[in-house]
């Protein structure tokens, strides 16, 4: 996609909307699991983003829209109106696993 593209769809009320959707699904996934799979360490941060994200949803989703934007699933669509539920859940799972601590971090 291109930038003026990007700039579209990261600048869409629906694109922040969808990554606030996806992301408190995939919270309330882990929670309903009780986090199974999780190492310690890894469950004391995703307990410190879930709590972020109740505290103040807009400065987690504004950092998940920029990481997300960069995403090569994202940059490989021809237009941002291609942009599913299906690819933010997937890329969004994909970034709470590998880079949480970007997330996290204030």
């Amino acid at each position: 996609m291109n930038n003026i593209r990007l700039q579209e769809l990261y600048n869409s009320s629906t694109y922040r909307g969808t990554i606030q959707m996806e992301l408190l699904r995939y919270i309330n996934y882990q929670i309903s699991i009780n986090y199974a799979g999780m190492t310690d360490e890894y469950k004391a941060k995703f307990i410190t983003l879930e709590k972020s994200v109740f505290r103040n949803l807009d400065v987690i989703t504004d950092k998940l829209s920029k990481i997300i934007i960069g995403d090569p699933a994202v940059l490989a669509l021809n237009c941002y109106h291609e942009f599913t539920d299906e690819i933010a859940k997937q890329v969004i799972g994909y970034i709470v696993q590998n880079q949480i601590d970007k997330l996290i971090d204030s």
